[in-house]
């Protein structure tokens, strides 16, 4: 997944599309990624 670099302008929006890909990839890979 890719992760954001924090201190962005788009802070919020790069947070919310790390936290959606974070989603994504759970429910993808289940319990492998931690």
């Amino acid at each position: 997944c890719m992760r954001a670099q924090p201190g962005t302008p788009v802070a919020i929006e790069e947070e919310f599309s790390l936290l959606t890909c974070s989603i994504i990839c759970y429910l993808t890979f289940g319990d492998k990624i931690k």
